[in-house]
């Protein structure tokens, strides 16, 4: 888990962008802020569902590489787009305006296949610090 942890705030540091210009081209809009001053953001879910799903992807399908890991992302991120959003957008929680559900499904698809180069490259940097302690 420590281990993803650098990746899983790089993802919501991307996720937090792409809100934040989602809102301006009102891409979709909560219904109900976790925070109503701060109506770009949705705190709640980043730090909440999102980083944990990260980590959690990431523990179960990395070593298996590449392929297995946008597999399982292809079939989750398919999951919140076609089953979670609707549900809540019927529960009134948010609202999908300029942006479809299969742009959503690409946008999360996307920002998957952003971050794995991410990990690879702090896998790299940890392997270059151990190498270095080893030789202190």
């Amino acid at each position: 888990m420590k281990r993803f942890a650098p990746v899983a705030i790089f993802s919501i540091l991307l996720v937090t962008i792409i809100q934040t210009i989602a809102y301006h081209l009102d891409w979709w809009r909560f219904k109900k802020p976790f925070l109503p001053w701060l109506k770009s953001l949705e705190v709640a879910f980043n730090f909440g569902p999102f980083l944990i799903g990260t980590i959690g992807i990431f523990s179960l399908t990395y070593r298996f590489g590449f392929r297995v890991y946008l597999l399982v992302t292809v079939v989750l991120d398919s999951l919140i787009s076609y089953v979670l959003i609707p549900f809540l957008e019927k529960i009134g929680l948010i609202h999908l305006t300029k942006l479809s559900r299969s742009g959503l499904n690409v946008v999360m698809i996307a920002i998957a296949i952003i971050i794995y180069p991410f990990q690879k490259w702090q896998d790299g940097n940890i392997k270059k610090k151990r190498k270095l302690l080893k030789w202190l």
